[in-house]
C-alpha cells in the first residue's frame, strides 16, 4: 500500500518528525499584554505542525479540551492575562520597561486533556485542529550539524553566527512590533474562539466513543 504523500497515516515515516527540545521562555510584557515564547527546537517541521502543536497546548492548559464538569472553558483562555504564545525573544520586560523574571502559574493538565494530546498525535483522523496566528511564527535558527560536523577545513561555516546581533536587533524592531500589532487587531482573539470550539469538538468526539457513535475530523 502506498501512503498518501499529503497525509500519510500517524505511523508513516513521512508524518513522523523528531522534536529535539520544547521550552518556553519567560513572560514578556509589550503594549501592556504578556506574552510567552514558546520555543521548539527540531529536526524539520510539517506544514502548519508548530501551529497546530501550539494550539492543541493552548487547548490543554486552558481546560477547553475537559468535559464541562471537568473544568471552565474560560480558564486560561483571556491569553492576554495567562501569557500569549509567541516564538519572541527570551527574557521579560515588565509593563513599565524593567526586567522581570514573572512565569505564569504552573497549571496541572486533566487526564482528558493528555488523552486528546496522545490522540491527536497516533489517531487517523481526528477534529481538524486550528491553526494559532502566524504571525507569531518566527523561524529563529536552522542548524545544519551534520554539514559542520563533516565540512572540509577551510570550507565557511554556514551557522551565520557574525549576524545574530543584526538577527536579534531585527525581532526586536519589526517582528515583535508586528506581533504587538496583530494582537491589537484581534488575531489572538480568534485563536480563544477557535480553542473553545475545539474543545467542544473533542468532547462530542468522547461523548461518542463513550456510547459507541463515528466522528468525522481530518
Amino acid at each position: 500500500t502506498t501512503a498518501n504523500p499529503v497525509s500519510p497515516a500517524p505511523a508513516h515515516r513521512a508524518a513522523q518528525r523528531f522534536i529535539i527540545s520544547a521550552r518556553t521562555g519567560a513572560q514578556r510584557y509589550m503594549g501592556g499584554v504578556a506574552y510567552v515564547s514558546l520555543l521548539y527546537h527540531g529536526q524539520s517541521f510539517m506544514l502548519h505542525q508548530i501551529r497546530k502543536m501550539t494550539t492543541m497546548i493552548a487547548a490543554a492548559v486552558s481546560g477547553a479540551l475537559d468535559a464541562p464538569d471537568g473544568g471552565s472553558l474560560s480558564t486560561g483562555l483571556a491569553m492576554s492575562a495567562v501569557a500569549t504564545p509567541i516564538a519572541g525573544a527570551e527574557g521579560a520586560a515588565s509593563p513599565d520597561g524593567g526586567i522581570s523574571e514573572e512565569r505564569a502559574s504552573p497549571r496541572s493538565i486533566s487526564a482528558t486533556s493528555r488523552a486528546a494530546v496522545a490522540q491527536a498525535l497516533s489517531a487517523t483522523r481526528v477534529p481538524p485542529i486550528p491553526k494559532a496566528p502566524s504571525c507569531a511564527l518566527v523561524l529563529r535558527r536552522c542548524w545544519y550539524r551534520q554539514y559542520e560536523s563533516r565540512k572540509p577545513e577551510g570550507r565557511a561555516s554556514i551557522g551565520f553566527a557574525e549576524a545574530e546581533e543584526d538577527r536579534a536587533a531585527f525581532i526586536e524592531a519589526s517582528v515583535l512590533p508586528h506581533i504587538v500589532e496583530s494582537e491589537r487587531e484581534g488575531q489572538f482573539r480568534i485563536m480563544q474562539r477557535d480553542v473553545a470550539r475545539y474543545g467542544v469538538s473533542w468532547r462530542r468526539v468522547l461523548r461518542n466513543e463513550k456510547g459507541g457513535g463515528e466522528t468525522e475530523g481530518s
